[in-house]
């Protein structure tokens, strides 16, 4: 994880650079992570999809603004989240629900061990789906993608104690759910 940090850090730098190739090579990384993150968070694909384009011109358009490149990872799902955001209020302000996302390439690697392995993925998907979308949010910021709590605070503009508390009530939430199943 954290050598593809430093990677795309690279890439953006020479991009900033004006270093087409570079930018080339940037691009598709950025835009798998934010596609990850925002299948998690949004109830379709194609919805997901949509707010990742959108998150992709906001990126492309301030690549060169940004000055510290180790700002970028955090930057990156501000700007994600905030468009899967403000989708969400435009197009499911009636709705609630979620669904369980089809397999990530996280979750794909778990397809070739056992079947008690992918089964214990799935179910562990299946919880995840029954959280809100914050707790959502958070776990996958905290869980998948590494960052610290303080940076998972920033990036979903919320205090540090709130996303604790968040998750502590989505892995409390997620061990029930496992024990009733």
């Amino acid at each position: 994880m954290q050598t593809e940090k430093i990677y795309i850090e690279y890439l953006l730098i020479q991009a900033q650079m004006g270093e087409s190739v570079a930018l080339q090579k940037l691009m598709p990384l950025i835009q798998q992570k934010m596609l990850s993150y925002a299948k998690r968070i949004m109830q379709g694909s194609a919805d997901a999809e949509d707010c990742v384009q959108d998150a992709m011109m906001v990126v492309l358009k301030k690549l060169a603004q940004l000055k510290d490149p180790k700002a970028f990872h955090g930057w990156m799902y501000r700007v994600i989240n905030t468009r899967c955001q403000d989708h969400w209020r435009r197009s499911h302000a009636n709705r609630h629900g979620h669904r369980v996302d089809d397999m990530d390439p996280q979750a794909a690697a778990f397809q070739t061990e056992s079947g008690e392995v992918r089964e214990q993925v799935m179910d562990i998907k299946k919880a995840m789906s029954q959280l809100p979308q914050i707790q959502q949010s958070v776990i996958y910021l905290f869980y998948f993608e590494g960052f610290k709590v303080a940076e998972v605070a920033k990036i979903l503009e919320k205090p540090a104690g709130t996303i604790k508390s968040l998750l502590f009530d989505a892995r409390a939430a997620i061990k029930s759910f496992l024990k009733q199943e």
